[in-house]
């Protein structure tokens, strides 16, 4: 885990790289088509791929903070599994969305787990945690245990609602319209939709 005073701002981070970055534009596409081959070579090999209707249970992670998730302890209540990378644009822009969604539906029981890509930085996954404030538990999953919940994943973002019997409902690739999901969710918890959804 990175010092505290050390976590750096998202913005400052994209900054860095910036700066950093003294290869050609053509290099660098290289660079991002050697990355992204090796990515997808290494998903094709993940055992167990499964789709909608993937089961959660036994699933254990431990959170930026250090604490343990057990996503048995979940099952009973809707929750989104969210997928997202540091270097994702759109990733970032859902971002604010998501954590106005939690907001709006948390007190109502649902919750969201995001889930930094394998492929990622540690510094980076806490800057963008600083930087947007995120209220709910985000994990660093290195291993890439959790991308087994999805078949044949395609990138950043993608997310999982997974229903109250802690099953994958559906499987959204891209930024979600979260009109149909608080329709869903409302559906699932006996209750309207929330004043701002």
């Amino acid at each position: 885990m990175i010092p505290r005073q050390e976590i750096v701002s998202i913005s400052k981070v994209i900054d860095r790289i910036e700066e950093s970055t003294s290869v050609s534009s053509y290099s660098r596409r290289q660079i991002l088509l050697a990355s992204a081959s090796i990515t997808l070579l290494a998903m094709a090999g993940l055992a167990g791929c499964s789709k909608a209707g993937a089961s959660v249970a036994g699933i254990e992670l431990t959170d930026i903070k250090g604490e343990k998730i057990r996503l048995d302890d979940w099952i009973g209540k809707p929750f989104l599994v969210n997928f997202w990378a540091s270097n994702c644009k759109t990733c970032m822009t859902e971002m604010p969305h998501l954590v106005n969604f939690y907001k709006q539906w948390e007190e109502s029981g649902f919750t969201i787990l995001s889930i930094a890509v394998p492929w990622d930085k540690q510094e980076f996954v806490e800057g963008v945690v600083q930087h947007y404030q995120l209220p709910f538990p985000v994990v660093f999953d290195k291993e890439g245990r959790t991308l087994e919940l999805v078949e044949e994943f395609k990138g950043t973002p993608t997310n999982l609602l997974i229903n109250p019997d802690g099953r994958v409902e559906e499987v959204i690739l891209g930024m979600p319209n979260f009109g149909p999901i608080a329709q869903q969710v409302g559906g699932w918890l006996g209750i309207g939709l929330p004043k701002e959804a």
